[in-house]
């Protein structure tokens, strides 16, 4: 028996959701984190469909607006995201359903909008059996940095500012020098740098971040851009330069990063619904390229 409505995310309180996201999550969620990526996204604010039950919001599913990118074509899609079900209401379907209203809005639109995400395996498994196709998971890598590459000249300060797209038959995010000054802010929880050659002949950039792994110091390729020759050149440099020993970034089938891995260091599974345009093959025709590590945002 369905007690609950199913409304639109947008016709909330944005005091509300946030609330309804902490309980779902049962942990923080902060307003300056909900605000970076729900209200200041580069491709639009976010909406999505939430669960009302007598008590108020009982689950919600964010869509996050995407912009995805292949043979210098641009096109918006949908990007499930923290979607939860707080725990009065759980075991009653409410996270389906959700998705079934997203993807229902996304099939009737003039022209069918995407939609993918990036999933835990109970989630995967519950989108397939809801119609989604389920991509060969992207293999993350992990490698040496190694010193012989590490003599090129870098430049921190600028790299955005040189972000130049290439076209490309592969799927990837559509970047632009705004979209990643958004994607690094402070506020999504990690702190990152950029960098590029200093001399080279064509426009390169990566986009990083530095950690631990074993108490070694990892670098983190998050995205990169230019001939794979010189992306090697210069994460090597990147991580000399930070006393990184070892580095991370998307390796292997469905990535383009140039770097042999030594080991594997997990893998992210991503889903998308079989829609189409005709500027973009559907999203289970396409490889990703130096998709992010921290596929959930």
């Amino acid at each position: 028996m369905v007690t609950y409505v199913v409304e639109r995310l947008s016709h909330h309180r944005h005091a509300d959701v946030l609330a309804a996201l902490r309980a779902s999550f049962q942990q923080p969620f902060a307003d300056a984190f909900f605000t970076w990526k729900h209200i200041e996204g580069p491709w639009g604010a976010t909406d999505g469909w939430v669960a009302v039950d007598d008590d108020g919001i009982a689950g919600l599913l964010c869509c996050l607006p995407w912009a995805l990118r292949r043979n210098g074509v641009d096109a918006v899609a949908s990007r499930l995201v923290d979607g939860g079900t707080l725990p009065r209401a759980l075991r009653k379907g409410i996270f389906g359903e959700l998705v079934r209203h997203e993807v229902e809005r996304c099939r009737s639109l003039p022209v069918p909008q995407s939609i993918f995400c990036t999933a835990t395996p109970a989630a995967r498994d519950s989108h397939v059996k809801r119609g989604a196709i389920a991509l060969e998971p992207l293999r993350h890598g992990i490698g040496v940095v190694p010193v012989h590459r590490a003599l090129a000249s870098i430049v921190e300060d600028d790299a955005f500012d040189h972000y130049v797209a290439e076209s490309t038959p592969r799927l990837t995010t559509a970047w632009s020098p705004v979209a990643l000054r958004w994607r690094v802010d402070e506020r999504s929880g990690h702190r990152y740098g950029a960098a590029r050659l200093r001399n080279a002949d064509d426009p390169n950039g990566i986009v990083y971040r530095v950690g631990f792994r074993h108490g070694l110091r990892l670098l983190f390729v998050e995205v990169g851009w230019g001939p794979l020759r010189e992306l090697a050149a210069l994460a090597s440099a990147v991580g000399l330069r930070h006393g990184c020993v070892l580095w991370s970034a998307p390796s292997g089938p469905g990535a383009g990063w140039p770097m042999r891995p030594v080991r594997w260091g997990g893998e992210s599974l991503l889903c998308s619904w079989p829609f189409s345009t005709e500027s973009m093959t559907k999203l289970q025709d396409t490889a990703l390229w130096l998709a992010d590590v921290e596929g959930l945002i």
